[in-house]
């Protein structure tokens, strides 16, 4: 298995540390995987071809929207050649053929799609791949867009999909399990209870580092949390990891922007751990990194994270002394 770099960079105020360098996510392409995946999808049963790319199920947008055609989650599927963007028109009943049956090679390579997505005229973001000219798209990242319910049914072996609730009602696990030709294999996508507990356990964590060499403890901040949380999806969105953003510039012009203003402030960012206590065990084992951890002039904390592969994040400290 192809080992995954570790990044972590570290910035006070406006003195930003040398950055350990990597390649972008989604540079190169990807293997993806041939799947029949097992759905109920408003109480009929439907074996579906699609890719495992990274441990997630991709689908073809054509298929689902012909799928869900007559659902209360029905939606259309339109090409914008003026734009190059896909679109999504939701309530609209489905107005293309049937999808065709076609073959899926088992090992082939999937590459970014490069054609934006747009969601009754609002441009939204999901992760997307091109195989064999087909665009490909994360199942649950779909429903979750369309605001559909997916469950995984373990008893059955069964990924049930209902058009009639919401997604939110009924993911409450932290991950998805699916089984394919090559094994039974879990997706790595963490739903946001899950990931306010890592924010809190980041905070736990440092404030026992804190405590432990006669610190005052840091308090969660609200707005904060905000900010690291715009850091942590903007790096993502836009493909980068640094502590200027290309759109926006540095955190504390983000701060700014967002009406947060502060006596001082610093920010630790770090991609590709997979749990709190990694992330703060590098940052601590990096000088500039702990110095954010251990200035005492810091009195609040906020913490943002994105999950940009299976288990993998983008995590954003902020740490402010505020006015």
């Amino acid at each position: 298995m192809k080992k995954i770099n570790l990044f972590i960079v570290t910035m006070i105020l406006m003195v930003a540390l040398a950055p350990i360098g990597g390649n972008a996510y989604g540079a190169t392409p990807v293997k993806a995987l041939v799947t029949e995946s097992k759905l109920d999808i408003d109480g009929k049963s439907v074996a579906l071809k699609t890719y495992n790319i990274s441990g997630h199920n991709y689908v073809k947008l054509i298929d689902m929207a012909w799928l869900l055609n007559k659902s209360p989650k029905q939606f259309d599927v339109a090409w914008d050649a003026e734009k190059k963007a896909v679109k999504i028109i939701s309530s609209a009943s489905y107005s293309g053929a049937k999808p065709l049956a076609e073959s899926t090679p088992a090992g082939v390579k999937g590459e970014l799609s490069s054609f934006a997505l747009y969601k009754d005229n609002n441009r939204v973001k999901l992760n997307a791949y091109v195989i064999d000219g087909r665009t490909y798209f994360k199942l649950r990242e779909l429903c979750m867009l369309m605001d559909i319910s997916l469950v995984w049914d373990s008893a059955n072996k069964l990924v049930v999909i209902n058009s009639k609730k919401s997604f939110v009602e009924e993911t409450g696990m932290s991950q998805l399990n699916f089984s394919s030709e090559y094994g039974e294999f879990q997706s790595g996508t963490v739903v946001n209870a899950t990931l306010d507990s890592y924010k809190d356990q980041v905070i736990s964590l440092v404030n026992k580092k804190r405590a432990s060499l006669g610190l005052e403890e840091l308090s969660s901040s609200t707005k904060l949390e905000e900010i690291a949380q715009f850091r942590a999806k903007d790096m993502f969105e836009d493909n980068y990891f640094a502590h200027t953003s290309p759109t926006y510039g540095d955190f504390s012009s983000v701060a700014k922007d967002l009406g947060y203003t502060a006596v001082s402030m610093g920010e630790n960012i770090a991609k590709g751990q997979s749990s709190p206590s990694e992330v703060v065990d590098d940052w601590m084992n990096s000088s500039g990194h702990r110095a954010n951890i251990l200035r005492d002039n810091y009195e609040d904390i906020g913490i943002g994270i994105v999950e940009y592969q299976p288990g993998r994040f983008i995590w954003v400290q902020l740490f402010s002394e505020p006015k």
